[in-house]
């Protein structure tokens, strides 16, 4: 179910059981259906993970080379050294690089140095013959 419509179902099973009765009615863990916030060592949302119509709190691991940020999203502890994978024909002293995953982070790295050759050089992202 989508977020805002499982949102708004949520908000209407709030009210209907609103009058439940009885000693085992349970407690809200948090506020709002889809918080999000930063926890530990990683992240947790709000949800009513068990349909009682109350909402829990979920929790979950950011991950290696992750770290939790701004209301509980996940963002990268690397630097991407380039825009994305497949890029070719980045050109650095005569010499083109291929961008790709080539360690074990979830960042972009420029692959091995291919050289140009004699004869020619790196220009507009491509090895063309000297003088062109």
């Amino acid at each position: 179910m989508e977020a805002p419509l499982k949102k708004f179902y949520w908000f209407l099973l709030m009210i209907v059981s609103a009058c439940a009765c009885g000693s085992d009615r349970c407690q809200n863990e948090c506020l709002d259906y889809g918080q999000r916030e930063c926890y530990e060592e990683g992240y947790r949302f709000c949800d009513d993970l068990d349909n009682n119509f109350c909402l829990e709190w979920n929790y979950d691991s950011c991950g290696e080379w992750y770290e939790c940020k701004d209301d509980g999203v996940c963002v990268k502890t690397c630097p991407d050294e380039c825009e994305f994978e497949g890029q070719s024909k980045l050109c650095f002293d005569d010499t083109q690089y291929t961008c790709g995953y080539y360690d074990s982070d979830p960042c972009l790295d420029l692959g091995e140095p291919v050289p140009c050759g004699p004869g020619a050089g790196c220009k507009y992202g491509e090895c063309l013959p000297l003088g062109y």
